[in-house]
């Protein structure tokens, strides 16, 4: 490894962790913008908060309204716009907002209690996905929902490859899935664990994607051949949630162990163990820093930090 490149990677012991309090309850879903200088979050207040990375204290921070009558279930920034995100609540409500304003530019009325969500990289096209295992594709630019797509078995998360053409979703047969984007033609089938898949991620060079599993194991596959590549062993809990820093050099991945474990992606090995006090609910990689924002559950706050400040 050259100089230039250890020279820029992060002392995790000397990065200090901050806690962000807002949120009357626990924060449910976390994601930062495109430019990384904004983190949305949604809690079990049924609110939605922006945060602003150059000014962490509550006073600074955006609460995005109106009101749900429904959980919101995720947040999702749009990859292209700064200022853009969708929010998906269990109520059957899809909203779409810019950060600027105070209402919602677009609200889709949705058949299904929807539970989470992703967004195409081009920002053309949003999924939705409810209990009931039933994917909404959403044109993003007319604010319509394109087509449906009933999944036959439970499917808990999904996303799209960089170049758009393919299409991944995790399933509880312990596969995930492979198809065409637009066609939905299946292409492949990963089997990637011996139970639950519940979380996936792609890396920035879009060569490798990581699965998270009921069986505590998170696993790293090669989208080109579709080989595991290597098997992170060192939770003793289903993982909920796992993600790439954005220079592909980390993977960090959590469960109810009460600790993040971030990874050298090369090799596997825990370079650091980032505690937590709760059962981790979910984890965001800045898209531009090491710098790692992350949500628990505690009974006495929102469970809401900040690691690498």
């Amino acid at each position: 490894m050259s100089t230039s490149i250890i020279e820029s990677l992060p002392n995790f012991s000397e990065l200090r962790t901050r806690d962000l309090h807002g949120h009357q309850g626990s924060v449910r879903s976390l994601g930062w913008n495109v430019s990384g200088h904004r983190l949305a979050t949604s809690s079990n207040d049924s609110t939605v908060r922006i945060w602003n990375l150059d000014r962490l204290d509550f006073k600074y921070s955006t609460e995005l309204g109106p009101r749900s009558n429904g959980l919101v279930e995720q947040v999702v920034w749009d990859p292209t716009h700064s200022d853009r995100l969708m929010t998906v609540y269990s109520g059957k409500m899809i909203r779409f907002w810019d950060y600027r304003s105070a209402k919602p530019i677009a609200e889709i009325q949705s058949d299904y209690n929807n539970i989470y969500g992703s967004w195409s990289p081009s920002g053309r096209y949003c999924c939705v996905g409810s209990r009931d295992d039933m994917l909404s594709f959403i044109d993003a630019r007319e604010w319509q929902i394109m087509q449906t797509f009933q999944q036959p078995c439970e499917t808990n998360e999904c996303c799209w490859s960089f170049s758009e053409d393919l299409f991944y979703m995790t399933t509880g047969l312990g596969t995930v899935q492979v198809i065409e984007w637009p066609s939905l033609q299946r292409v492949y089938e990963i089997n990637a664990h011996t139970s639950n898949c519940y979380c996936i991620d792609i890396s920035p060079d879009n060569e490798r994607i990581a699965v998270g599993g009921a069986d505590a194991i998170v696993t790293l596959w090669d989208t080109d051949e579709w080989i595991c590549q290597n098997s992170i062993t060192r939770s003793t809990y289903p993982i909920r949630s796992l993600g790439f820093s954005f220079d592909g050099r980390f993977l960090a991945s959590g469960s109810e162990d009460r600790y993040i474990d971030i990874a050298d992606t090369l090799t596997g090995e825990q370079v650091w163990k980032q505690p937590t006090n709760g059962p981790l609910n979910k984890l965001a990689w800045n898209p531009t820093k090491h710098i790692l924002a992350y949500a628990f559950t505690e009974p006495t706050s929102s469970g809401l930090k900040i690691f690498g400040i």
